[in-house]
């Protein structure tokens, strides 16, 4: 089975040469007087029945409405207010106007979409308003918000159709600090060539963790698309929607370690540019071994991040029971693949939560789902500094042995575990401590 959101028979116009559009796409010149409209579409769907043509083409002043079309766009922004930032890098998104059966449009990035209502001011220009677009990681930059924009088309080449589409307002830019957000008002100015573009799928560059989900961004906002996994074993993806809008596709199922998959389908966006999948292609981490549920005394078969070891009573630290203990530092995890019985209906563990002195206690996170099951339970919690002492070079304090433990949601053999002691990624706030865990198991 395959999710699939339904393809629309609408195909925005357009045209020009693709190699000369793409070289003059950041051009944000031109007269006001000249506009036209898009041409016939190359792509898929056939003819851009949706776009108006000027009629007898000409020399450039030439009019024609400004209609339904989809462009690649570049916005440009410079701070209103002196900032600490240097100056603004430019944003490379999509603009999709629709002119039936109430003009309106659409602005994505990559996982993000915002939907506006448009105003035309003439035949060849609009005006746009209110619209929030989230940016793409990494960065503090989150979000895009046209406050209010003019939007005019021109005819570069005195055709008849539009070539090019510019535009300049006001708006401002969400930017992240921490766990607080600031808006700065910014001037805007668009500059656009026809979309040409194909949309694709953001593809996780690493192999995946089986306890996350596979989720994929798409590049631009999609008119349809109908895709799921190929390879390993099939599964189906899910079609995530905003203002009724692909923007992602995702599966929740617990997939199985050491797979491999391509993504297989199709989908268009707003041009009738087929979706990509050429490079798509996803993987989990390699299985790492049957975890022996002995209390990390045995030789230790798990995927292993961030510094994250074996240690003994030597180290200084407060072993909860046996002779070894898993140490994750700040910024570590550990995933296992253990197997249930059928009357199994948990994991637990022994945790001893660390700090040097300064730092709080760890924050941890223990997550486990049966691989092939769609859900995943999950416990995090923070601690503060512990009182007792230990002779450990870094940790030199330690808090009293606790259990924690998540419920096993489905049933099943294979359960894959990860324990993490995370970072603080929200705003400013004490390094965390680290995490000593022992006894992990299934009941």
């Amino acid at each position: 089975m395959v999710a699939s959101a339904g393809r629309s028979s609408t195909n925005a116009g357009r045209g020009g040469d693709a190699e000369s559009e793409a070289s003059s796409g950041a051009s944000s010149g031109g007269h006001a007087g000249v506009a036209a409209s898009a041409r016939g579409g190359s792509g898929s769907g056939g003819q851009a029945g949706a776009s108006a043509i000027a009629g007898s083409g000409g020399h450039g002043n030439v009019s024609a409405p400004l209609t339904t079309s989809a462009w690649d766009v570049t916005v440009s922004a410079t701070w209103v207010s002196p900032n600490s930032h240097s100056d603004l890098p430019k944003f490379d998104l999509t603009l999709v106007l629709l002119d039936q059966p109430m003009f309106r449009g659409l602005i994505s990035a990559e996982g993000s979409v915002g939907e506006f209502g448009v105003v035309r001011k003439s035949v060849s220009s609009v005006s746009i308003s209110s619209v929030l677009v989230g940016l793409p990681e990494p960065g503090p930059l989150t979000a895009l918000t046209v406050q209010a924009m003019t939007l005019s088309a021109f005819d570069d080449d005195g055709d008849g159709f539009v070539d090019r589409l510019v535009g300049a307002g006001d708006g401002t830019i969400e930017e992240s600090c921490g766990d607080c957000s600031l808006s700065n008002p910014v001037k805007l100015s668009l500059s656009g060539r026809l979309d040409r573009t194909a949309p694709r799928l953001d593809m996780p560059s690493a192999p995946l963790n089986p306890i996350d989900s596979a989720s994929m961004l798409s590049s631009e906002v999609l008119k349809s698309a109908t895709v799921s996994l190929s390879g390993t074993k099939s599964v189906s993806l899910a079609v995530y929607n905003s203002s009724t809008r692909v923007i992602a596709v995702q599966s929740d199922e617990v997939l199985p370690f050491a797979g491999v998959w391509q993504v297989i389908g199709a989908g268009w966006d707003f041009a009738d540019n087929a979706l990509d999948l050429s490079g798509a292609t996803l993987s989990t981490i390699a299985d790492p071994g049957v975890f022996m549920q002995d209390g990390f005394e045995s030789a230790l078969n798990a995927a292993l991040t961030g510094g994250a070891a074996i240690v003994d009573a030597s180290s200084g630290l407060p072993i909860p029971g046996g002779q070894q203990a898993l140490l994750l530092p700040p910024g570590s995890s550990a995933t296992f693949h253990l197997k249930a019985a059928s009357t199994s209906s948990k994991v637990s563990a022994r945790f001893v939560d660390l700090s040097d002195g300064d730092s709080n206690g760890p924050w941890v996170r223990l997550k486990a789902g049966v691989i092939g099951s769609s859900r995943r339970a999950e416990d995090f919690s923070s601690f503060l500094s512990g009182t007792l002492s230990t002779t450990h070079a870094v940790w030199k304090k330690a808090a009293p042995v606790r259990s924690a433990q998540v419920p096993l949601l489905d049933a099943g053999t294979d359960v894959v575990v990860r324990i993490s002691a995370e970072l603080c990624t929200a705003g400013p706030c004490p390094l965390p401590g680290a995490l000593l865990v022992d006894d992990l198991k299934i009941e």
